[in-house]
């Protein structure tokens, strides 16, 4: 399947319709545009065999680039077998909590528990 299907100044000029449409960029990323106008860039993925999706952020603020490099990265963790939103879950409640928390993992269930607050995530 092709990749890059899309670029800066298409993103910019696509208007909003009544209901929400997804440009594909190829890859499992896409942008979703909302009948408000606004634009978000997602990426679509399996893991242990359940279709997930992952947000990346707002366009403009989130370039085509920029999104790209994160789904990039995103299908290296897929790769090794990491979950890409979990990951973002564990480093968002981490600098959020504690820098100094350990976070012990069950391979078995995919979920983490922190030291520091006993919060499973």
């Amino acid at each position: 399947m092709k990749q890059n299907k899309l670029t800066e100044s298409a993103v910019k000029k696509v208007e909003p319709k009544t209901k929400q449409f997804k440009l594909s960029d190829g890859g499992g990323l896409y942008l979703l545009v909302h009948s408000n106008g606004s634009k978000y860039w997602r990426f679509d993925f399996r893991f242990d065999g359940k279709q997930k999706s992952s947000s990346l952020g707002v366009w403009p603020e989130v370039s085509l680039a920029f999104a790209r490099t994160k789904r990039d990265q995103a299908k290296r963790k897929i790769k090794e077998g990491v979950n890409p939103i979990q990951e973002k879950k564990v480093l968002d409640h981490v600098f959020n909590r504690s820098s100094t928390s350990s976070l012990p993992h069950c391979s078995q269930c995919h979920k983490i528990q922190c030291i520091a607050c006993g919060a499973v995530i």
